[in-house]
């Protein structure tokens, strides 16, 4: 097993570490497992290691997904609506245009920015009256939290107008 081919364990002190010693560790039941017909009692041991390391941190794993809290159209930059959630946002995951639906105005650029999702816009709204909806584009640009969990479709919600 090659270091590079596993993932990342976060931001951890001795993360790398870790990731070379697994690799390592892998390595070994793959060649006793070459050795020995296909099995290995080295691979029994270490997915009971693993289990446990799972279980140990299961309970500060953050299942929860984000979810729409408000949307708010910026009064002193009416080019935009953002939708704010409940958790901080993967900037890695931004959805296309399509996967917003606006009562009036069209959308030309999504980002995200924290916990929130700015809708950019072709121009400046008229009026503060307005409803948004998102539709899961797929799971190449769902919005998701940083802990993977994508936020789920909502149907058109009403916006309210702020300043900020």
């Amino acid at each position: 097993m090659r270091v590079d081919t596993l993932p990342s364990p976060g931001r951890l002190s001795q993360g790398i570490v870790l990731r070379t010693v697994m690799s390592k560790a892998i390595s070994a039941v793959e060649i006793n497992a070459g050795q020995s017909g296909g099995t290995s009692i080295l691979a029994t041991q270490l997915d009971a290691f693993l289990i446990a390391c799972r279980s140990a941190i299961a309970a500060f794993v953050n299942t929860v997904a984000p979810t729409r809290v408000s949307q708010t159209i910026n009064l002193s930059r009416p080019r935009r609506i953002t939708i704010r959630t409940s958790a901080e946002l993967d900037k890695g995951f931004v959805p296309p245009t399509t996967a917003f639906a606006i009562q009036t105005g069209t959308i030309v650029r999504v980002e995200i920015d924290g916990p929130d999702i700015i809708l950019h816009l072709q121009g400046d709204l008229t009026s503060t009256v307005n409803t948004v909806a998102y539709t899961q584009p797929g799971a190449a640009t769902n919005v998701r939290g940083l802990n993977a969990i994508a936020l789920a479709s909502f149907a058109a919600q009403a916006t309210s107008a702020g300043t900020y």
